[in-house]
């Protein structure tokens, strides 16, 4: 018997097809809206949460239009996107410089954050929300803690 290990075969990442990460996205959000049935309080976690997916778009759309000026074979055209979203040319560039401001937004808070400026700016988003429903409905959350 030989004392030497044989390497284990390295496996092929696994890749999530988007229609899958989708489906994952809508189950999480399926159960985010009833656990938050069951606790009223995370209502102003779930409009934080609903403000930070309405920037998605726009920022996607940011970004692409930065990377179609870099490269055209690697993002779509703002044409094509407006076409893609049933939208004017327009709208989807008015959406592209809200998403530009975000994405600066971002940055410029980002220089005063450090590494992790995205977790540590969405950590106090939900801490906010979380300490605003507490300002806000202390006598519910006494009758939740009371009931418990």
């Amino acid at each position: 018997m030989s004392s030497e290990t044989t390497p284990k075969a390295k496996r092929a990442p696994r890749v999530t097809e988007n229609a899958d990460y989708v489906a994952m996205m809508q189950r999480q959000i399926r159960a985010l809206e009833a656990r938050a049935a069951d606790d009223p309080a995370m209502l102003a976690q779930v409009i934080m949460l609903s403000q930070r997916l309405n920037e998605v778009a726009n920022v996607v759309i940011a970004k692409s239009a930065s990377t179609y000026k870099i490269n055209p074979f690697k993002a779509p055209s703002m044409m094509e996107i407006a076409r893609m979203l049933g939208m004017t040319k327009q709208s989807a560039s008015d959406r592209r410089k809200i998403g530009d401001r975000i994405l600066a937004d971002r940055m410029a808070e980002a220089a005063g954050l450090g590494t992790f400026a995205d977790a540590k700016r969405e950590r106090a988003a939900r801490e906010r929300a979380a300490e605003h429903a507490a300002a806000t409905m202390p006598e519910y959350l006494t009758r939740r803690h009371a009931q418990v």
